[in-house]
């Protein structure tokens, strides 16, 4: 049964789903990734905006409900390079209020990416996410070259000043450290990139197809592994479809799906296991995960 359910597991991650007809997942992101500069930053986010919404329109078009969506940059300190710390901040909180107006969600990339970047603008993310009523961040503590011990003591202290200093703790929620994350994931606070933009990427809510599938093959993990890449599978190829019409249409560049079945509230993966095996794993167990 162990070797089933890693088995499961793995499949969870790695198959692709979109949209079915009763229980036909929501796409939870549609997410553009731009390379802004200071001087003309108002008019690439309105580009991109003008993109997202006609997806969000083609999108519903077809069926889907879209939850939101959202803008990554490139990391913030290659735009406000040459800015005093007071600037900085200033800039970076006009962002974040152009976001709120515009109705969403952005992400400025990470404070550090390697241990040879300037750990001050870790303290400066602080100050931001502390404020900030829309914004998103991450760093990266590790990739292919190992540990970033520095980084990471860095994170830490930041985590703990946002703690202290934002209402309710609430502004850590904005910011996660990521490990061997790659770039152009949709998924918040962990996206990012370091290209040249235009491009956009999409993700999806689709928790509830793993429930409904574990709950029509309970006991039955072979079955229940061919009916889920099946479904998994039958989604994906309606969402991508859907994706390239745009990328199509708009001329952005369509950098893929993320597949990840990402719980939300009642909806969850913790329970669809638990069902699937009649084994409860309690407040600890594998069911508070969620994914922005």
């Amino acid at each position: 049964m162990i070797r089933h359910l890693l088995c499961l597991s793995l499949l969870l991650v790695s198959s692709g789903f979109a949209a079915g007809e009763p229980d036909r997942p929501k796409v939870r992101t549609l997410c553009a990734f731009i390379h802004i500069d200071r001087a003309g930053y108002k008019a690439q986010v309105a580009g991109a905006l003008t993109m997202l919404r006609a997806a969000r329109q083609e999108y519903m078009k077809n069926g889907w409900e879209v939850e939101t969506i959202r803008i990554t940059t490139q990391p913030f300190p290659e735009y406000i390079k040459g800015l005093s710390h007071e600037e900085a901040f200033k800039f970076l909180m006009e962002m974040d209020a152009l976001a709120e107006k515009e109705d969403f969600l952005l992400n400025i990339g990470p404070a550090m990416m390697t241990d040879s970047d300037d750990p001050a603008m870790m303290d400066l993310l602080g100050e931001v996410l502390s404020k900030a009523k829309v914004i998103n961040a991450t760093t990266i503590i590790a990739a292919e070259d190992g540990i970033h011990w520095k980084t990471v003591r860095a994170a830490a202290r930041m985590v703990k000043y946002i703690e202290a200093h934002s209402p309710n703790s609430q502004g850590t929620f904005a910011f996660t450290a990521a490990a061997m994350v790659r770039p152009f994931t949709p998924f918040y606070p962990a996206s990012y990139h370091t290209g040249a933009g235009k491009q956009f990427a999409v993700g999806l809510e689709s928790a509830n197809v793993v429930e409904r599938v574990f709950a029509e093959t309970a006991g039955d993990p072979d079955r229940a592994a061919n009916r889920l890449s099946v479904e998994l599978d039958r989604y994906t190829g309606i969402a991508e479809h859907v994706a390239l019409t745009v990328a199509k249409q708009s001329g952005w560049e369509y950098m893929g799906l993320d597949p990840t079945p990402a719980p939300l509230m009642d909806v969850s993966i913790g329970a669809a296991i638990e069902n699937f095996t009649g084994q409860r794993f309690g407040s600890s167990g594998p069911d508070r995960a969620h994914l922005r």
